[in-house]
């Protein structure tokens, strides 16, 4: 759930919560670099904080400029469904935001040694993911 939520928070959400004038220690907190993630991998989550959010401030939380998520989910979840990583996909395909969504069949809540997602292992196909929407040069 936090993975989810670094992901779908505003860059102002926090930055701009308390006025300087308010509390001047802000002043050396280096407001002026950003505070967004480049990319989230999120397993087992849900939509939760996106509701939570929105509810927070009235603001619909999914937007285009959502942080890149790759989605990793057991599709027999019985502690958080698989139905909650398709809400998470739904919003995601709603805004067009960068990301994916991985199925593990069978799988259960919890890590998952040995397990693939997209017949190969969760691992590669996360890497995969990282430098893809980063656009880094592996060499």
């Amino acid at each position: 759930m936090t993975t989810v939520a670094l992901a779908l928070t505003f860059e102002s959400d926090y930055k701009e919560e308390i006025p300087i004038a308010e509390d001047p220690t802000l002043s050396g907190t280096h407001l002026a670099e950003s505070s967004l993630v480049a990319t989230a991998l999120d397993h087992w989550g849900s939509d939760d904080a996106a509701r939570q959010l929105t509810l927070r401030d009235g603001i619909t939380r999914y937007h285009h400029n959502n942080t890149p998520l790759a989605i990793f989910h057991g599709t027999k979840d019985g502690l958080v469904p698989f139905s909650n990583a398709l809400q998470l996909d739904a919003g995601y395909n709603r805004s067009n935001a960068t990301h994916a969504l991985y199925p593990i069949p069978g799988a259960g809540h919890g890590c998952w040694d040995g397990l693939t997602a997209d017949n190969r292992s969760q691992y590669d196909v996360a890497y995969d993911f990282v430098v893809a929407v980063q656009g880094l040069t592996v060499i």
